[in-house]
């Protein structure tokens, strides 16, 4: 795949107009790295380099903002999130982690009145599967959360609510 402007555009709107991170295709950063690289060389169309790289910016801001929030929606519920590159789900693990330590230190001292340190295990998040919304659902409520689904969205949500949604034939298993 050759990366272009446009390439890059594409995701930063994808990005953008989702909640959940968007899939990437494999090995995209080398490529983007390798798009620099090759404007830079050629010392040519400096404003698009420019642009360009604010635009990776964005992204990875965008993308590090959805990690953090998830990693905190795991801790929480168990939300497996989908789509995150190698170097993200190295992160993802690192900040449930950390998560975690806080909420068993921090907080039982808050309810307990001790500031004991347990040894946290990290485990692997369990893979689940994505859906991809085959009709726009309104707005409902699952659990203890509010969702408001629409077609061609993808998405990891508890398994519960992927069957559901499956079963009733408005997603499906991608």
């Amino acid at each position: 795949m050759v990366v272009t402007f446009e390439t890059i555009r594409d995701i930063q709107r994808s990005e953008k107009e989702n909640r959940n991170l968007i899939k990437l295709p494999d090995g995209i950063f080398e490529e983007i790295a390798e798009y620099i690289k090759r404007k830079e060389s050629r010392n040519e169309d400096f404003l698009e380099l420019e642009n360009a790289k604010n635009i990776i910016k964005d992204i990875l801001d965008r993308r590090e903002h959805k990690i953090v929030n998830m990693a905190v929606m795991y801790v929480r519920s168990g939300v497996i999130p989908r789509n995150m590159t190698k170097e993200e789900e190295k992160f993802f693990a690192e900040l449930v982690k950390i998560i975690k330590e806080f909420r068993d230190s921090y907080y039982m001292s808050l309810i307990y009145g001790k500031r004991e340190k347990e040894e946290v295990v990290t485990e692997e998040p369990p893979k689940i599967e994505m859906i991809q919304m085959t009709e726009d659902v309104s707005e409902f409520v699952f659990g203890e959360r509010v969702y408001n689904l629409k077609k061609d969205e993808i998405a990891s949500l508890s398994k519960e609510l992927e069957d559901f949604l499956v079963k009733k034939g408005v997603a499906k298993r991608i």
